[in-house]
């Protein structure tokens, strides 16, 4: 028991660090730019979507629709301000931001986020 929860601890760790780091990236790199790198975007929807082969809490489906989901709402939203704004206001950076959260998050819990 002790190893399984050591071992869990740990995983959380690695994971919990490697999301900490690619949104200080993200962070960093769109305060100087103005943009979210594709990298960092991609990077935490595959890592979002393997997570999801052993979570207890989201399916690879579910994180698979909550990814689309978010990013469907957030690249809409932006799409009908650029057309009444006629300037960008939310970018498709944004919304792949979404998609990876909803990767990570699934569809219960993505909703709390935004």
């Amino acid at each position: 028991m002790g190893s399984t929860l050591n071992s869990v601890s740990t995983s959380w760790a690695l994971t919990s660090g490697f999301l900490a780091v690619m949104l200080a990236w993200i962070c960093v790199v769109d305060l100087r730019q103005f943009r979210i790198p594709d990298a960092a975007n991609l990077g935490l929807v595959v890592t979002g979507m393997a997570l999801s082969l052993t979570s207890p809490l989201v399916t690879p489906a579910m994180a698979a629709v909550a990814a689309a989901a978010g990013y469907a709402v957030f690249a809409g939203l932006g799409a009908v301000y650029f057309r009444y704004a006629g300037a960008e206001g939310l970018g498709l950076g944004d919304a792949k931001l979404i998609a990876a959260a909803g990767a990570w998050l699934g569809p219960r819990d993505l909703p709390l986020l935004v």
